[in-house]
């Protein structure tokens, strides 16, 4: 899609809705950061593929359920189309629930300053208020801030949003922390992002401890203090390992 083209209503390039079950629930008022590529569909689409917007109506069931839950444009997006029209994104009876967006940066830093950007907004219009940002770029963030739900596999999809929903619903601040509490024991359960979850007061490091002994001394032997390795240096390493493709390590 041309992201140029001059679509009134955004909502238009939709797939047809799926009905989600409707279960009310009570959260604490809470703002929903929301990135569009890699989270509303994915980063990277087939050639000459226009559709958009796929997972647009599971936010909007998250809506329907949580009416404390509001959302925050944080996406570069922003940068080629006007908020009226991005609120558009959503059906009518949606809009009023996207009550505003981030500030921009120049847009060869956007993509490493976006947890920069929500911490200025809720400063600025929410300060002291639960917020969490749902975004697909570790990057953008540092973990210190511990207020990133990461949408690991390129889409915010029923994983992510049975998660959300937990949270949403219990009295934490940080999601880092809920998601480590809720590790499974299995080493094969993990995930890379509950790996970096284990030890979020690390700012992004991975914690060492939870990473199995034989890929340390496969990958690290020869490297740098794996204590000091950073969740880049691990992150195909332990992508392979949780799919199964090392496991005789």
């Amino acid at each position: 899609m041309n992201l140029h083209e001059e679509v009134p209503d955004l909502s238009v390039l939709r797939p047809s809705p799926r009905a989600f079950p409707y279960n009310p629930s009570y959260c604490r008022e809470t703002i929903v950061f929301l990135d569009f590529d890699g989270v509303l569909h994915p980063e990277e689409r087939r050639s000459g593929e226009s559709r958009v917007f796929d997972e647009a109506d599971r936010i909007e069931a998250l809506l329907d359920d949580y009416p404390e839950v509001s959302i925050v444009f944080a996406t570069s997006w922003q940068m080629l189309c006007g908020f009226a029209r991005l609120q558009t994104v959503f059906r009518a009876d949606y809009r009023e629930r996207v009550i505003g967006g981030t500030d921009q940066l120049h847009p060869e830093s956007y993509s490493t300053g976006r947890g920069l950007l929500a911490q200025r907004w809720m400063a600025r219009h929410a300060p002291g208020r639960r917020w969490i940002s749902l975004d697909d770029d570790l990057r953008a963030f540092e973990y210190r801030d511990q207020n990133l739900l990461w949408c690991s596999e390129g889409i915010y999809g029923e994983q992510t949003d049975r998660l959300l929903r937990a949270w949403l619903e219990t009295n934490s601040t940080d999601i880092q922390h809920f998601i480590a509490s809720r590790l499974a024991d299995d080493p094969s359960d993990w995930t890379v992002r509950d790996v970096v979850a284990a030890a979020p007061e690390s700012g992004g490091w991975v914690n060492i401890s939870r990473v199995p002994r034989g890929l340390l001394e496969r990958y690290a032997s020869d490297g740098p203090d794996r204590n000091d390795w950073a969740l880049e240096q691990w992150r195909d390493v332990l992508q392979r390992w949780c799919n199964g493709r090392d496991r005789n390590v």
